[in-house]
């Protein structure tokens, strides 16, 4: 199903391009992924510069409604999924990650829609069940994957390449990906490992209630 898209990213392996996290969880390549691409055993990944604006405006959105520099109002919102606001910032900063992967798409606008909708069921199923990570899970898995990472100079140098991507140090960019990125990684996983124990489908995209304000917008990406 083209909407469920978290799912094939989270199964890649580092020579894809796709979301952040993915792709570090990945740096430290096993040997049957190298045997597969050994060509591309030394490519650091670079995040483009489309990517980098997109997920720092986001960011700092997200920063100055916590700080509350700005209030809800002056955010500009594009649309709702379940009971969840989702701003233009927020959803573009999704639809850069999707479009610089190498997955193909006939709209990537939607793409990165559903992409939203099932992390945000996904949320809502964890909490149901109490299965959603807490801060100290999130933490430990963080620094598991850090460790893997760190563990190659590929590693180390991809990291490097996408903190100076978006003008962090190592450390803010460790930060960011405990705070936005590794909590749905982790969420994901654990859903998926739930449904395939009770033998359960995730959701049909389509059919998780969502409303995109400008349709026109969205199908013109």
């Amino acid at each position: 199903m083209e909407g469920i898209i978290i799912k094939s990213i989270i199964t890649k392996i580092i020579c894809v391009v796709l979301i952040v996290f993915c792709t570090l969880a990945m740096a430290a390549c096993s040997t049957e992924a190298s045997a597969e691409e050994p060509e591309d055993q030394d490519l650091i990944v670079k995040m483009s510069s489309s990517e980098a604006d997109a997920i720092l405006a986001y960011l700092n959105e997200s920063t100055a409604i916590r700080n509350g520099d700005i209030s809800e109002e002056d955010v500009e919102y594009v649309g709702t999924i379940l009971d969840r606001k989702i701003s233009r910032k927020e959803f573009m900063a999704r639809y850069q990650m999707i479009l610089s992967g190498r997955d193909n798409y006939e709209n990537y606008g939607k793409a990165a829609w559903d992409s939203l909708k099932m992390d945000i069921w996904e949320q809502h199923f964890a909490e149901k069940r109490d299965l959603y990570p807490t801060t100290n899970e999130i933490k430990a898995y963080v620094d598991e994957v850090r460790l893997t990472v760190e563990s190659t100079d590929k590693g180390v140098k991809q990291v490097a390449s996408y903190a100076e991507s978006l003008g962090m140090t190592v450390e803010d960019y460790w930060n960011y990906i405990a705070g936005y990125v590794a909590p749905q990684d982790l969420n994901h996983k654990r859903v998926m490992g739930f449904l395939g124990s009770v033998n359960m489908e995730p959701a049909d995209v389509d059919l998780v209630t969502s409303t995109f304000d400008d349709d026109n917008f969205l199908q013109s990406l």
